[in-house]
């Protein structure tokens, strides 16, 4: 497997962050010449499935977070956005945590067993908080579980995938490959799975007559407790490398820069330096040193645009969730896509195109000299994820105007439970015939636009007639909101309308449904009970037209209505079918034909109509930008530091990261764009901007090879570059 196929992201699990891990791999290198074969360490498998059980904790956990917040905790979207990433963020900086703990002070073995247990002490904090009993919803107790699990995740991320690597000897070349082939394939394998099955945990299953939040993160930390217990099984029989106490190479870079500037500072007057960093001298630090530490200044520069990157990349899990909230993941009548769920498409993708890329895209690209070298992939990739976020604002404008449309300000419905089919004229034309209670399977219909543009200017006047039945008159006036006239039949076979019901609905629910049952005049509301396959639901009368919706999951429901007056005379309909984003009204009356108890089930709200299917394009826009970015960036950063500085430059890579994420927090809490059309717009000019800054700072990098061909010294040059 090429290094480009070893990726989920692939700073989710580097090798290189610890310096005396480091030096055991250019032992590695440099010794496997002698060609002796040793026995394989069977033992790393048990840190190959310590980093599935991991992975899988981490966005299992992850993939349902933003949802928990907004549809649990109930944070408005910009909250729940912010506190997301701020998580998000902190998973980044602490990595250089851990690095330094493992480096200079306990190892990678010990610095992984106590931020392991720390980490899976956050996620059964996160798990006990979000039972109802205990006390949930609460705020507290999930950021505190969050904060431990963000130093858990993050402090082992750099140690586990090099303490695996340290257990093959130096002749083992081939077989610490493999290694990391199949260790970077048990980080995809674990993080789809749990994509696809914590939703499912999450939605289908109901605990406390709520979504499932107990066991979609209780299943998250129990394989983090099974990460843990695998690792310690292998404690007998670890290599473990020596601790090289108070070292720390990330802590050396950051003196030299210090003593670089504050000697500058102190004594640019009367000591001239090429290099601001050459004053570090001054402090005893040694040339070599010094130039490596130049090295990683020169690649800094170059990474300062792209933070930015991930600041749009990591919205896939809030924002981009959040839109998916919005669109229907319907399959048939029984099968829907969780809008978390729909995460899962970006590893999928992942997987399937980087061989691709690999053996045919890049391969045909570079007959033609392009896309040769890493910056230039960065620069498309950074494009391609700009793009995206327009495609994000193109869906995003389409759904509104869908919404706009379903649900204009003023509609009139018009709802028959006679034993009769009803014709309502105007003017000896017919506008509407609306066919007769049909048990278990009543229509509302709806009078046509042109007569709605009417009863705007002025009151209208109908006239009804229902076949063998009486026939009568209506006004309708005042149509400042949208109304539902409701025909039936009197104890003496009479047919009139109700009086108009109103209502009015000022914003749609995201990620969910909402439904009220109410009771036509005929009825006692407090005689019933509904209940959606076994949720139980209180009917209010029809007299009360601002009865509260009740908030349930979209699903296909059993819908079940007891009589306490008359057991005798319930209600059972196998088939009440609940669309995301959808407000219902269910009325419940007794049919004339065969005096039974029945329904008919009107849409106050619509969801906008359009699938979730259509996400895909900019989720593939997306996932073809972090190809060529992430994959890209990872290699440019090791292939361009200085054998003692890779920990560094892959520090500097977390960064960028995290500074993406904080950059998402602090646009969020400023609330500043309603208009989510105009965030992504934002977004994707944001990051279009940093693109030519990225490119203006690496349009005259020059590649470290190509100074090696230009000097044998180990002295980096930094004059003259070379155009990527």
């Amino acid at each position: 497997m090429s290094s480009q196929q070893e990726h989920k992201k692939m700073d989710d699990a580097d090798p290189g962050l610890n310096s005396s891990d480091l030096d055991v791999m250019e032992s590695n290198q440099t010794e496997a010449k002698k060609g002796k074969k040793e026995k394989y360490p069977y033992v790393v498998f048990l840190i190959i499935v310590n980093e599935f059980c991991e992975r899988f904790s981490f966005y299992g956990m992850r993939t349902i977070l933003f949802i928990y917040f907004t549809q649990f905790i109930k944070m408005n979207e910009d909250t729940a956005t912010a506190v997301y990433h701020a998580y998000s963020s902190l998973c980044y900086f602490t990595p250089i945590l851990g690095a330094i703990i493992a480096d200079g002070f306990i190892g990678l073995y010990s610095t992984i067993v106590s931020l392991s247990i720390v980490y899976f002490i956050g996620e059964t904090i996160v798990t006990l908080t979000s039972i109802t009993p205990l006390g949930a919803p609460n705020v507290y107790g999930p950021v505190i579980g969050l904060i431990l699990i963000a130093i858990g995740t993050g402090g082992i991320k750099p140690c586990v995938s090099a303490f695996g690597g340290n257990q093959f000897k130096p002749t083992q070349t081939r077989y610490l490959e493999n290694f990391f082939s199949v260790f970077y394939l048990s980080i995809n394998i674990g993080s789809t799975i749990a994509t696809i099955l914590t939703p499912i945990f999450r939605s289908d299953v109901k605990c406390f007559g709520d979504d499932c939040y107990p066991l979609a993160f209780g299943v998250p930390a129990l394989f983090m407790l099974i990460a843990i217990a695998l690792f310690l099984l292998g404690t007998p029989f670890y290599v473990r490398s020596k601790v090289r106490k108070g070292k720390n190479v990330i802590l050396e870079t950051l003196q030299v820069i210090f003593c670089g500037i504050k000697n500058k500072f102190e004594m640019r007057k009367y000591i001239k330096k090429e290099h601001w960093l050459d004053y570090a001298e001054e402090s005893n630090f040694s040339k070599q040193i010094i130039s490596d530490v130049k090295a990683v200044v020169r690649v800094f520069i170059v990474f300062v645009p792209l933070p930015i990157f991930w600041t749009l990349y990591d919205q896939q899990g809030s924002r981009w969730t959040e839109q998916a909230q919005q669109l229907s993941g319907r399959i048939g009548r029984s099968f829907t896509i969780k809008p978390d769920q729909f995460q899962a498409v970006n590893p999928i993708l992942i997987v399937a195109l980087v061989p691709v890329f690999d053996a045919f895209i890049y391969p045909f690209l570079a007959k033609f000299n392009l896309l040769k070298k890493q910056l230039q992939r960065i620069f498309v990739g950074l494009l391609f994820a700009s793009a995206s976020f327009g495609i994000a604002a193109v869906l995003e404008k389409q759904m509104q105007s869908a919404s706009a449309s379903l649900n204009p300000v003023n509609q009139i419905r018009i709802i028959n439970t006679a034993s009769c089919d009803l014709e309502l004229i105007q003017n000896g034309e017919n506008l509407l015939k609306a066919s007769k209670a049909n048990y278990l399977n009543n229509q509302v219909y709806k009078l046509p636009d042109a007569f709605v543009d009417l009863v705007k200017k002025s009151d209208q006047n109908l006239q009804f007639k229902c076949d063998g039945k009486n026939s009568g008159s209506l006004t309708i006036s005042n149509l400042t909101e949208s109304k539902v006239f409701i025909f039936y039949e009197d104890s003496n076979g009479k047919v009139d309308s109700l009086k108009e019901f109103s209502f009015r609905i000022k914003k749609g629910i995201i990620g969910k449904s909402e439904i009220r049952f109410l009771t036509l005049p005929s009825l006692d509301n407090k005689n019933f009970e509904a209940k959606l396959s076994g949720k139980n639901f209180s009917v209010e009368s029809f007299e009360n037209e601002q009865a509260k919706y009740n908030e349930n999951s979209y699903a296909n429901y059993l819908f079940e209505v007891t009589n306490r007056a008359d057991s005798e005379n319930g209600l059972k309909s196998d088939d009440l079918l609940l669309e995301i984003c959808t407000k219902y009204t269910v009325f419940l009356f007794q049919n004339p034909i065969n005096k039974k108890l029945d329904f008919v089930q009107m849409t106050d709200f619509y969801q906008n109509g359009i699938g979730i299917w259509w996400q895909l394009i900019q989720i593939l826009v997306m996932t073809i930008g972090e190809i060529m970015f992430s994959i890209s960036g990872v290699s440019f950063a090791y292939s361009q530091a200085p054998a003692s500085m890779k920990s560094v430059l892959q520090a500097i890579w977390f960064l960028t990261v995290a500074f993406g994420n904080l950059i998402v927090v602090i646009i969020a809490e400023a609330r500043a764009i309603d208009d989510q059309v105009y965030e992504y717009v934002f977004f994707a000019g944001l990051l279009f901007v940093a693109t030519l800054v990225f490119f203006s700072l690496s349009y005259n990098y020059k590649y470290v090879e190509d100074q090696d061909k230009l000097e044998k010294n180990k002295v980096v040059p930094y004059e003259e570059d070379e155009k990527i």
